[in-house]
């Protein structure tokens, strides 16, 4: 599988706040947007419009999620009308014969800054305080990138890029909901031609062209600096 976890440190604890913005060991890897098309997730308070897509991911070695990296523009281009990023974890409801996985409840969110890298590419760097913690025992966890628009007097969207179904995808279909329509909860995305995207709830029928993922990297701490804050948190408990 080639968006498969990489190798990992096992038993990591923590790593010091100071390498939050070295390049970190890859967690979780599917990386590769699908150019064309893109899901909306966003919250704009200039039209009261709130959309959110959500993504699994298989936790199965003990660390923390770090970083986040995605593809995906704003409606007025690449990184325009972008305040921040809102990430959240969720825990995941597992799939039925009648509709696919989704989110069930959130763990917690963070909203943060990125880096920008060009050509659609975003970064974040998530503060010690918003690493997420995988745990020790094999779950699947969905996580959520949804940008914070400007309040600038004229509706914004945000635009996440789904993973080009070329690459191996794992779980179910992304999820998504919105306030801004008719919609369920959740709808899972997908479309039934190379050139058609749509929303569909509930497992495909025959003849339809691929599921829906989304693009998306995470990264862990460095293996060699767990002792660091791992050694500071003993001693923070003894006290």
């Amino acid at each position: 599988m080639r968006n498969a976890m990489a190798t990992l440190c096992v038993g990591a604890l923590l790593a010091a706040p100071a390498v939050a913005d070295w390049d970190h060991p890859v967690y979780w890897d599917q990386l590769y947007p699908l150019s064309t098309w893109a899901g909306a997730s966003f919250i704009d308070y200039d039209s009261d419009c709130y959309a959110l897509t959500c993504d699994d991911f298989l936790c199965t070695v003990p660390s923390f999620i770090t970083d986040v990296e995605f593809y995906g523009w704003s409606s007025s281009g690449e990184n325009n009308c972008v305040d921040a990023f809102r990430i959240s974890f969720w825990t995941d409801v597992p799939a039925t014969p009648e509709d696919e996985s989704h989110p069930g409840d959130m763990f917690y969110d963070c909203s943060v800054a990125y880096n920008y890298l060009g050509n659609n590419h975003f970064k974040i760097n998530l503060p010690v305080e918003c690493w997420f913690d995988t745990g020790y025992e094999e779950r699947v966890v969905w996580v959520g990138i949804q940008a914070l628009m400007t309040t600038d007097g004229f509706p914004d969207y945000f635009y996440w890029q789904f993973l080009d179904p070329a690459y191996d995808s794992f779980g179910d279909d992304a999820a998504f909901t919105a306030t801004c329509g008719d919609y369920p909860p959740w709808y899972n995305w997908g479309w039934p031609t190379p050139d058609s995207p749509d929303l569909y709830d509930g497992p495909f029928p025959d003849g339809w062209y691929a599921s829906a993922n989304m693009s998306f990297r995470l990264t862990a701490p460095e293996p060699t600096s767990m002792w660091v804050l791992s050694l500071g948190v003993l001693l923070v408990r003894r006290r």
